[in-house]
């Protein structure tokens, strides 16, 4: 169901995974809210762009990380939002990108960005699950899991909220 009120937001987003199946998440607060949440880089799609383009795109200005390709999406997500008072309904594609790196470095975050951005780290699956911080998408940990125990899927799972 989407709400009629919401502006819709296209949005791409990279589950980033190191050696240790470890996951890199930035710390934002949401701006007008002040809730914090760890979230995958990513950001929105911008017109004419494709979701794989613009996830090649965010992942270099939040993480300093060039890439020319990243495969077929592996998560979806729907989910509505506020900001500065402001709804969206978030239209979510997550692509999956194994690196050796271990110190991304944002390379050119947007003023918003840099605005609420909190930090970064590294995140195992039981560190998560420990965790109470909170995690977009909720079910972070589980599907997390799924995807490092499981591979890529063949179409894309839906996350949730």
């Amino acid at each position: 169901m989407t709400d009629s009120k919401a502006i819709r937001r296209d949005a791409a987003r990279v589950i980033l995974v190191d050696a240790r199946d470890r996951i890199f998440l930035h710390h934002i607060v949401v701006p007008g809210r002040g809730i914090p949440v760890w979230i995958t880089p990513g950001g929105g799609v911008n017109e004419g762009e494709s979701y794989h383009d613009a996830a090649v795109r965010e992942l270099w200005e939040e993480t300093s990380i060039r890439v020319t390709d990243l495969g077929a999406p592996v998560w979806k997500r729907r989910h509505v939002f506020d900001m500065n008072d402001v709804c969206y309904e978030a239209i979510e594609r997550y692509f999956l990108l194994r690196v050796d790196r271990e110190d991304p470095q944002p390379a050119a975050f947007e003023e918003l960005e840099a605005s609420c951005y909190i930090g970064a780290a590294w995140w195992t699956v039981p560190a998560i699950e420990d965790s109470t911080e909170t995690f977009a998408p909720r079910t972070l940990a589980t599907c997390l899991s799924e995807l490092l125990h499981n591979g890529a899927p063949a179409t894309p799972v839906d996350v949730g909220v």
